[in-house]
């Protein structure tokens, strides 16, 4: 058996969280931060200059941003090659009916509406990156 490891530790994934709500990124960030290795940004324009620097497996992606909102954020991401069809997660205080299929036609892969379940949003990001290691 071949270990993928260096010195026996496992490279963790990185996962982009952009969210301007100081708490909400709080949670997301504490949820996440023993099992992945997170990078948050307040807004998407702090966000899409650092592309080039940091590295990432999951998107983690607000969608009612001041500024440059969500949506349109991640459609910048996505023109980065090494990003196209990163997984990308809207996490949105909108949660009317349509909303979600919205989010999914914009180009977003999964949706979690706030206020959302710890346990719900780990078990989510495990899934997605089991699926795509």
């Amino acid at each position: 058996m071949q270990d993928n490891t260096d010195s026996g530790l496992q490279k963790r994934h990185g996962i982009l969280i952009v969210e301007d709500d100081e708490d909400c990124a709080f949670t997301l960030s504490h949820i996440l931060k023993n099992s992945y290795d997170i990078i948050h940004f307040f807004t998407a324009e702090e966000a899409l200059p650092n592309l080039d620097s940091i590295r990432f497996s999951v998107i983690l992606m607000d969608i009612g941003l001041k500024g440059i909102n969500g949506i349109e954020a991640l459609k910048m991401i996505r023109k980065n090659d090494e990003y196209k069809d990163i997984p990308a997660v809207a996490v949105s205080a909108f949660a009317m009916s349509g909303d979600r299929e919205k989010f999914l036609e914009e180009g977003f892969n999964y949706y979690i509406s706030k206020p959302f379940n710890f346990q719900e949003v780990k078990a989510l990001i495990d899934e997605i990156l089991s699926s795509t290691d």
